[in-house]
C-alpha cells in the first residue's frame, strides 16, 4: 500500500492529490466537494488522486478533469469499468455495487446523478447544489 493510502486509512485525510512528485492538494473532509475545488483550480490534470471513496461521480469529475489514475480504499463498479472504459487506472482495496448515503443507507445522489449525464459542468452544478442543503 502506497504511504498516501496509508494516510488515508489512518484518517489523517480523505483526498490526497499528487501531481509529479508533489503533494498539490490535502483534504480531511467528507464527501466530494473537496474534488470539485481541485478540479477547478486544475489540480487534476495529470494528477494521481488518493481518495477514501470513489463513486461514479467522482470518478467521472477526475476523468474529465484529466487524472492519470485514482487509487482509493473504496471504489463502486460503476466508477471502475467507467475508469477501464477510458483506460484510467483505478485501484481499490474494496469494490461495491453501490455507493450509499451513510445518513439514511440509500444510494447515494450523486451515484445516481451521474448515471444520467456525461457532462462536467452538471456533474458539479450537482455536487454543490446537493453539498448546500
Amino acid at each position: 500500500m502506497t504511504t498516501y493510502l496509508q494516510q488515508i486509512k489512518e484518517g489523517k485525510y480523505t483526498l490526497i492529490i499528487k501531481s509529479g512528485r508533489s503533494v498539490v492538494f490535502r483534504s480531511n473532509h467528507q464527501g466530494i466537494l473537496d474534488l470539485v475545488i481541485a478540479s477547478k483550480k486544475g489540480f487534476l490534470k495529470q494528477a494521481t488522486i488518493y481518495d477514501k471513496t470513489i463513486g461514479l461521480a467522482a470518478a467521472k469529475i477526475a476523468v474529465f478533469s484529466g487524472v492519470k489514475e485514482i487509487f482509493s480504499l473504496l471504489a463502486s463498479s460503476l466508477a471502475l469499468v467507467f475508469c477501464q472504459e477510458r483506460k484510467i487506472p483505478l485501484y481499490a482495496e474494496k469494490i461495491v455495487e453501490k455507493i450509499y448515503d451513510n445518513k439514511k443507507g440509500n444510494q447515494c445522489q450523486l451515484e445516481k446523478m451521474a448515471q444520467k449525464t456525461d457532462k462536467i459542468s452538471d456533474l458539479i452544478s450537482s455536487v454543490i447544489s446537493l453539498t448546500k442543503k
